[in-house]
């Protein structure tokens, strides 16, 4: 039920995702419909305005001016004509030019400062019409009767002087009649020039603007329709594809069984595994891949145990094709439906016939290691005990390598003290017979003599050196010095220790300097600084001084809270990467057959990291000298974890 529910859930959302993003498609397509439609308006408005204003007011301003231009030509022609119908004709052109411009005054967007103009110009053209024709109506007369006078008042020069100058009034009237009807003209055919230059830039930024607007609208959508997809859909898919892949080329073998035990899926290594083509497989049962005894007394009762717990893993064995039985680590899981009833089985199977070999192997060879060893148990009990501690570093050797570096060094002193002591013991049974025999001389006694000295002394020189190799293995086994922990000033201490090397380097130039706070103490064991300390001296002068007169020797001691860090330096000869990597090995030594050991560095190793719980590292190259970096707590024994920001190079920033 929980599964289904998980299901359904996981299916509203893609829908509700994809529904999501349809929805942004609508609500960007009804945005820029809006945008446009908002536009659109704007734009109807102001073509409405040029339309119902700016078009009209534009014509009738045509009209007006063309009227009164028409009207002063016929009256110039009734003028040269003298005919009055010409007169009567400019009249009705006047009457043109202001209904023209009533029109005009009618338009309701017509603003108050050009309505009183206008208004203005429609009373002027009114007077100056009446005047006009008067005037041109006499004077056409007039130039019609020879120049008669209908004024008998007035001497005939007198009216045609009193005509002309009406008539240049008139002229000059009829001039700024036309220029102000011009200007209107132009105001309107300028305006609506604009107007419609703006209209068209209007309907091209929105033409341009609803593309952009539907372009985003579409990739905003895809986009988050390509999300929706990739992550519903697709990761789905390659999730389930990656699945598939893992399960084919799984080098375990993987099969799926039905609840009556009929396999209808195997990967390529179950079918590798048991010999068979995967194809061939289909079909075949549980019994198929075992034997009668191992479906009586292995399978079923795993099945059954399946059964009740659902899951299960096994050591069995498995049947080839040719009839031979192999070991497998079988892991076995129950597969339930949405509604939690069993539906398969999965097994997934690995050949452990090479790991049980190798297990066989290693049992014989460890019998035969016990065997072999059981002679030397009680001789190499110490070094069995020195093995848990060099085991810590994954560079130490392991137990054969111990023991053979140790007979390696033994050997040697104890074979030449076996060699001398049956060489005496040869001469003094030949001196033995010399003197039951009576035949024993001064000469032969006194050789006999020297021979037993040299035997004795060098007996007993290399019976010491052993004793010291053993001495030395010793150190290294003990878990801990038995030196008494106390409060101790580490400047002062490091100081008494360098008197007492004093001695071992005084007839050579080497220089030693020593970095360290003089209020510095540690509740430590002062013997392990000692050993520690003298230890890296002694490497120094063994190996990295050796052929050079003057090197130095630097120490440098930093506290950072509880831990103090100890850098220990020369300027010898270093070490290339081989040496490096083993200079903490047990018995490694560059000095073999020349007095080295090979213990000392391994000792310094030891009583660093398990007397004073600190960490410590050697850096070095040839001909570059080699540093070494210990990090030890104030305390030992608090068990405190060290920190501390790198080691040479920190120090050096």
């Amino acid at each position: 039920m929980k599964k289904r529910t998980k299901k359904n859930r996981y299916n509203f959302k893609i829908i509700t995702k994809i529904w999501f993003s349809i929805g942004i498609l609508v609500i960007g397509y009804f945005i820029s419909t809006l945008i446009v439609f908002t536009l659109g308006s704007h734009t109807e408005k102001r073509i409405g305005h040029v339309s119902n204003y700016l078009f009209p007011a534009a014509t009738q301003s045509r009209v007006a001016r063309s009227a009164f231009k028409e009207q002063m030509d016929l009256y110039e022609d009734a003028v040269m004509s003298g005919e009055e119908i010409f007169v009567e004709s400019a009249r009705k052109n006047s009457e043109k030019c202001r209904e023209a411009l009533k029109n005009i005054l009618t338009l309701q967007l017509l603003g108050d400062e050009k309505k009183k103009e206008i208004q203005f110009l429609y009373n002027h053209l009114e007077i100056f019409t009446k005047s006009g024709n008067s005037i041109y109506k006499s004077m056409s007369e007039a130039f019609r009767d020879d120049m008669d006078t209908t004024n008998e008042s007035l001497p005939p020069d007198e009216l045609s002087l009193f005509m002309s100058d009406r008539a240049i009034r008139l002229a000059h009237e009829a001039d700024a009649i036309r220029d102000s009807l011009s200007e209107i003209n132009d105001y309107f055919q300028n305006s609506l020039k604009e107007e419609f230059s703006s209209i068209i830039d209007i309907t091209h930024n929105q033409r341009y603007l609803n593309l952009i607007l539907c372009v985003v609208v579409v990739i905003i959508s895809l986009t988050l329709i390509t999300i929706i997809v990739n992550r519903s859909i697709i990761r789905p898919l390659k999730r389930t594809f990656m699945l598939q892949m893992a399960v084919e080329q799984s080098i375990d073998g993987i099969a799926v069984f039905n609840l009556l035990g009929n396999i209808e899926y195997a990967n390529n290594a179950w079918a590798n595994m048991h010999g068979y083509d995967s194809s061939t497989l289909q079909n075949k049962t549980i019994s198929f891949f075992h034997s009668q005894q191992q479906m009586t007394e292995e399978i079923i009762p795993l099945v059954r145990r399946i059964e009740t717990d659902g899951f299960h893993m096994c050591e069995v064995g498995h049947k080839r094709k040719d009839e031979t039985i192999f070991p497998t680590m079988m892991a076995v899981n129950l597969l339930k439906d949405e509604n939690r009833h069993p539906t398969h089985l999965v097994g997934i199977a690995r050949d452990i016939s090479l790991q049980k070999q190798n297990e066989e192997e290693l049992r014989m060879a460890r019998d035969a290691a016990e065997a072999s060893s059981k002679a030397l148990q009680d001789s190499l009990e110490t070094l069995k005990k020195t093995q848990n501690q060099l085991i810590q570093s994954e560079k130490m050797a392991s137990l054969g390598g111990l023991v053979a570096g140790v007979a390696h060094e033994i050997n040697t002193p104890l074979g030449i003290s076996v060699t001398a002591s049956s060489f005496l013991e040869r001469k003094t049974r030949e001196i033995k017979a010399l003197f039951d025999e009576n035949r024993l001389k001064r000469s032969d006694f006194k050789k006999y003599i020297e021979i037993g000295l040299e035997s004795a002394t060098s007996i007993l020189s290399n019976l010491n050196r052993a004793a010291e190799l053993i001495q030395s293995f010793k150190q290294v086994a003990v878990d801990q010095t038995v030196e008494e922990k106390r409060v101790f000033a580490l400047k002062h201490y490091i100081d008494e220790v360098f008197i007492s090397l004093r001695p071992r380097y005084k007839h050579t130039e080497h220089q030693i300097t020593i970095d360290c706070p003089e209020n510095l103490k540690l509740n430590s064991y002062p013997g392990v600084f000692m050993q520690v300390i003298t230890n890296l001296v002694m490497n120094s002068l063994i190996h990295g001084f050796d052929g050079i007169e003057k090197g130095l020797i630097s120490i440098e001691i930093v506290v950072h809270n509880d831990t103090v860090m100890i850098i220990y330096s020369d300027d010898g000869h270093g070490m290339n990467d081989e040496q490096l990597s083993k200079i903490f090995d047990p018995f490694y030594t560059t000095k073999r057959g020349q007095g080295g050991t090979g213990l000392g560095m391994h000792i310094v190793f030891n009583l660093v990291t398990q007397s004073l719980a600190g960490k410590i590292e050697c850096d070095s190259s040839p001909g570059q000298g080699t540093v070494f970096s210990i990090k030890i707590p104030k305390d030992p024994d608090e068990k405190n974890e060290i920190k501390y920001p790198g080691t040479i190079s920190a120090l050096n920033r």
